[in-house]
């Protein structure tokens, strides 16, 4: 095995486990009754909120107004905000977000980057 199929296997147990874990305290929250809603909300939602914050903390703007994380070409960086903060802007919003996944988890990326070409 190379180091990036190994990378990968790693890549996709890890991200498997979040999206699991993610999964099945939505549905306890939507779908179970006050008391186990309540109970999840409680137990998950101080690490998601902590979780998300480290993530878009990342997203900051550098000097030139450009995000830190993310770049456009090979050298250049994305204007501030970029298309992962507007992601979740819009998913915190319940506005319809693209069901594109990395494409290391077998998904097309093709509509998050016309989600870019739009605006």
């Amino acid at each position: 095995m190379t180091l990036t199929r190994d990378n990968n296997v790693v890549f996709r147990a890890v991200m498997g486990e979040i999206f699991t874990h993610l999964r099945v305290a939505c549905e306890v929250a939507l779908d179970g009754d006050d008391r186990a809603a309540a109970s999840v909300a409680r137990r998950e939602l101080p690490g998601l909120v902590a979780g998300l914050q480290e993530l878009l903390a990342g997203h900051q703007p550098d000097e030139n107004g450009h995000c830190r994380r993310c770049r456009a070409w090979r050298w250049w960086r994305k204007p501030v905000p970029c298309r992962e903060v507007l992601a979740f802007r819009k998913a915190l919003h319940h506005q319809p977000v693209s069901r594109a996944k990395h494409r290391l988890l077998g998904e097309d990326h093709d509509s998050r980057r016309s989600e870019d070409a739009d605006g």
